[in-house]
């Protein structure tokens, strides 16, 4: 505290008083020194105050300035300002008031105003118009994609301008949703496709049915959306690649993409149903790679796709089928553990390509099938050792055959239902021929078996050949099963030494006779008809001999399965007293639609002790009981 005082000697001032010296002093006052502070403690001001006076700030009004959040004004001191009984500081208080800044929202072209607004300093702007749009021009549709700049905390003045994604996807608005529904331009295809799961803020349903028909353009489809119709994209033949989305489950329709020869590869996601037909036709298709789980297949889903070589399974699951693709593999391998695939090329322009799978870790070469048939008409089967079931079904170009020596296995109908001429089987090597091989093959005429062992010929692997006039069994065949030859113009077949299992009649309907070589000592002939070497048997009577009437031997005991069957001249047949068995199916298509008489020497109740004569199944198409010695019986 800083007091200051006046001394006056007494008895000083009573001598200047008696020497007539004037008027005492004034008595000296106390004063008070008064600091001025910013809210900041900076000293704004001092000034010297006599004791009991007010003190006022000597510059006006304090002031605090602005900063980029907050306006200031002066509020007051602190403490409160009194008068003045000792030194004092005052330090200046203020109120603040938040900041506000504009922030303007602009269209595409950046003047068209689409929302201004006040917006606080530090808070985040939000655009409070209608969502932006533009009108499609050009072949494009447009969809508003946000501002060109994320909206951020307000600490000044802001713009932010709309921007649009372009497509050239034509979209349909449907209730609640879009679907796409082909290119909104009829010119112009871009080569790139993607189709969206959201368009506008709105659901996208799915792609039409045949909304990107033959748009030869499109090279390349990015499927965010699971839902592809029929035909969408049937006969795009440019397209190379589909890019899917794992986290999208797929509904792919028929034919969605038949015909799609542009496309080499094909990596499926995790969740796909595929309906048949999918990718019928995409002949060029080499690769298909599954996702972590098994598609769901319909029917034939990769039908006439002659180029696949590989298939990749990336699941743990085992399988055996691929839809049609069994056709032409001949099982799916995993990831690690692929086997080698190939084409074996043709020696000149008229060989099948043929599309070959080694397994992995087996020695096996299979063919599973054809690549770019058309044009080319002889099949070489080269180095390959098996030819899988059906790999030729149905091939519409093939005409001659050689099956080469390393061949052990012919597949399951692998040839049947072409349009086959001649076949040739080469080197020494034993084979079977598979049932149905040839079936239905009604241009063969040809079958030359060269040196080759064949060991068996297996049920129906020549039946339909309507053009085989003549064959020759080879003296390796040990077994010949079921109806071989059924529906062919053979005329007479010689059943060679080797033959010692013969199921039931290899020609039914068909021969005019049978002949065996003397030296078979399972088999016999009989009038053209075929037995067992102990005459007990009939195994085979030929379907088109002409005699009208016939009466089996006695000592036959049992009548094999279609033994009479399909005999067409045949009405009358006297069964043998010793006559035990007639086994299923003997006597079907007995007659040809004529009326048969059936003679049995025996009383009706000793031919109802027969096996099988209660049998339906064995009886001709017409006929009115057996004439047994005491009456008829019927069943």
């Amino acid at each position: 505290m800083n007091k200051r005082y006046l001394f006056v000697v007494p008895f000083l001032a009573m001598a200047l008083a008696s020497c007539g010296g004037g008027e005492p002093p004034t008595p000296v006052v106390e004063t008070f020194t008064i600091t001025w502070k910013d809210y900041n403690q900076s000293v704004l001001a001092t000034s010297i105050v006599n004791k009991g006076v007010v003190p006022t700030y000597p510059n006006g009004t304090p002031t605090r300035a602005s900063t980029p959040d907050y306006e200031y004004t002066f509020k007051g001191w602190n403490p409160e300002v009194v008068a003045a009984t000792a030194d004092a500081t005052y330090v200046a208080e203020y109120d603040s008031t938040k900041r506000s800044y504009s922030v303007t929202y602009y269209d595409e072209d950046g003047t068209t105003i689409l929302d201004q607004q006040m917006v606080d300093y530090g808070s985040t702007p939000e655009y409070a118009g209608e969502t932006p749009s533009k009108a499609d021009a050009g072949g494009l549709t447009y969809e508003f994609d946000g501002w060109d700049h994320a909206e951020s905390m307000v600490t000044g003045e802001q713009t932010y301008t709309a921007t649009y994604n372009s497509s050239p996807l034509y979209f349909v608005w449907e209730d609640d949703h879009y679907y796409v529904n082909g290119l909104l331009s009829s010119s112009g295809y871009p080569s790139t496709i993607t189709i969206p799961s959201t368009w506008r803020g709105y659901p996208v349903s799915g792609v039409a049915e045949s909304a990107f028909r033959q748009r030869h353009g499109i090279q390349k489809l990015i499927l965010n959306n699971g839902n592809i119709g029929a035909y969408a994209f049937y006969e795009d033949e440019n397209i190379k690649e589909i890019v899917f989305n794992n986290d999208i489950t797929y509904d792919i329709k028929q034919y969605a993409f038949g015909k799609c020869t542009g496309l080499e590869t094909l990596v499926l996601p995790n969740n796909i149903t595929l309906a048949g037909y999918a990718f019928n036709g995409c002949r060029n298709l080499k690769q298909i790679e599954t996702g972590k789980t098994l598609p769901t297949l319909g029917s034939l889903v990769f039908q006439n796709c002659y180029s696949i070589t590989e298939l990749v399974n990336n699941t743990s699951e085992t399988i055996t089928s691929f839809s049609w693709a069994e056709r032409y593999l001949i099982k799916i391998i995993s990831a690690d553990k692929k086997g080698t695939f190939g084409k074996v090329p043709g020696e000149n322009s008229t060989d099948l390509n043929l599309i070959t799978y080694k397994p992995y870790d087996e020695t096996d070469v299979y063919i599973v099938g054809t690549y770019d048939n058309e044009g080319r008409s002889i099949l070489k089967t080269g180095s390959a050792t098996k030819i899988k079931q059906h790999a030729f079904f149905g091939n519409e170009y093939l005409v001659k055959a050689y099956i080469g020596s390393s061949i052990t296995s012919l597949g399951i109908a692998c040839f049947e239902a072409s349009p086959l001429t001649e076949v040739h089987f080469e080197g020494t090597s034993q084979l079977e021929i598979s049932s149905e091989a040839f079936r239905d093959c009604p241009m063969l005429t040809t079958i030359d078996f060269g040196s080759r062992q064949i060991t068996a010929l297996r049920s129906l692997a020549f039946s339909g050949c309507s053009s085989l006039a003549s064959f020759t069994i080879p003296n390796t065949v040990t077994e010949i099963e079921g109806e071989v030859f059924v529906q062919t113009n053979i005329s007479s077949l010689n059943i060679p030494a080797s033959v010692s299992n013969i199921t039931s009649n290899p020609a039914n309907g068909a021969l005019q006779s049978y002949t065996v070589d003397s030296e078979n000592p399972y088999y016999k002939v009989v009038d053209d008809v075929l037995f067992s070497k102990d005459g007990k048997r009939l195994i085979a009577y030929p379907g088109l001999k002409a005699a009208t009437e016939y009466t089996i031997p006695e000592g036959t005991t049992v009548i094999a399965r279609y033994a009479l069957g399909k005999v067409k001249n045949l009405v009358t047949v006297h069964f043998p007293s010793t006559l035990t068995e007639i086994i299923y199916g003997a006597l079907v298509g007995l007659g040809n639609g004529k009326d048969v008489t059936l003679t049995y020497p025996g009383t009706v109740e000793q031919f109802s002790g027969i096996s099988g004569a209660v049998t339906e199944w064995w009886t001709p198409a017409k006929f009115n009981g057996v004439i047994c010695s005491d009456g008829t019986w019927t069943k």
